[in-house]
């Protein structure tokens, strides 16, 4: 019986009977091969391949881990969306008919968390960005707000010529403020996918959002003309329609960052994120241009309607590329091997590099 090269599923695919020559090593781009893998494999029977059992082998154990998604994940974010919201009336007409203050902080933390938690719980159940990264995809949330917020303010007090000119530089601004975080965690990143940047932009928007809405709530609050009523009002404008859009538009900022780590042709990528910045900038601006509700109602669906869009396109190639993958022996596992993929889920800390070169080593070919 004849052996063949097969390379892990995570790697790109060779060409048609192409064979390693002696000493060869792959490219540290494609990341460690799983312990234990195979190079060289026995071919088998054609009479044994996956489609001679379309029931026994490739379905069940490629479909498995997304048959896993419960309906807690799946309707996780609606079950926060109707509780935060109901909480957040219930709390606020108590203040109002108390005109007791002491209600303002929780008013403040729920109104102004719900709308931000209910996107990033969407994105959970939607797509596969957060699967694994709890701890960084809070990290990057609290340290974007925190450098978002500061960062801003202080550059937006410096801003002078006409309206227009300052609040085109207040987006511009904002925009870059928040991506600092995504794009530090993409500098270090050992591999990098649309759909990781998809779900820390997502987490910085989210991060900047709440800072950001508690801010302007308290300053109407305070303010010489304000009160319960002012911060009320303010609150529920910005803690439903503006956290949406932030992330919206960070969430789609980082998704094209994130593609440039990945896309074969790193040019059409680059050129995808100057449009989609442009674009993030245009509606920040155009947001910031108006106080009407009408205006800020058709921004936001537009910003939730893109962001969706995008999250729906990247778990359909999460997907594709989980059923490609297949079994890791039998038959399956000297199919051909798809090519890399965009959307694939990666691991984002970097592997020791020791530890890197003791995994990727390809194995002698054994006697056939």
């Amino acid at each position: 019986m004849t052996t063949r090269f097969v390379v892990p599923p995570t790697w790109p695919a060779p060409p048609a009977g192409w064979v390693p020559n002696e000493g060869w090593q792959p490219s540290a781009e494609w990341g460690p091969a799983p312990i234990g893998w195979q190079f060289w494999q026995e071919d088998a029977p054609r009479a044994a391949a996956p489609q001679s059992y379309p029931g026994a082998m490739v379905p069940v154990v490629a479909l498995a881990p997304l048959s896993r998604r419960s309906w807690g994940r799946r309707l996780g974010w609606l079950m926060v969306l109707v509780g935060g919201l109901a909480s957040y009336f219930l709390v606020n007409q108590t203040m109002i008919d108390t005109q007791n203050v002491l209600f303002f902080p929780t008013v403040l933390l729920v109104g102004s968390v719900t709308v931000p938690a209910a996107v990033l719980l969407l994105e959970y159940a939607i797509g596969q960005g957060l699967d694994g990264h709890g701890g960084l995809i809070m990290g990057t949330a609290v340290m974007a707000g925190i450098v978002g917020v500061t960062l801003a303010g202080t550059l937006e007090n410096s801003l002078t010529g006409t309206q227009d000119q300052v609040l085109l530089g207040v987006a511009v601004i904002e925009e870059v403020a928040k991506l600092l975080v995504p794009l530090a965690v993409f500098l270090v990143a050992r591999r990098r996918t649309a759909g990781a940047g998809l779900a820390l932009g997502i987490a910085a928007g989210a991060g900047f959002a709440v800072l950001e809405t508690m801010g302007y709530a308290f300053y109407a609050l305070v303010s010489r003309n304000g009160g319960l009523a002012a911060m009320e009002q303010t609150l529920q404008l910005r803690a439903l329609l503006a956290p949406a859009s932030h992330i919206a538009w960070t969430g789609m900022v980082a998704w094209a960052l994130w593609r440039i780590g990945a896309a074969p042709r790193r040019r059409f990528a680059v050129t995808g994120l100057a449009v989609t910045f442009a674009a993030a900038v245009g509606l920040h601006y155009l947001w910031d241009q108006t106080n009407d509700l009408t205006p800020h109602v058709v921004i936001a669906v537009i910003s939730v309607a893109i962001l969706v869009t995008l999250m729906v396109l990247t778990a359909r190639r999460d997907k594709v590329r989980t059923l490609s993958h297949g079994p890791a022996t039998g038959p399956a596992a000297i199919a051909p091997v798809p090519q890399l993929s965009w959307f694939s889920p990666v691991a984002l800390l970097p592997v020791p590099a020791a530890e890197s070169r003791q995994m990727v080593n390809v194995p002698e070919r054994h006697a056939a």
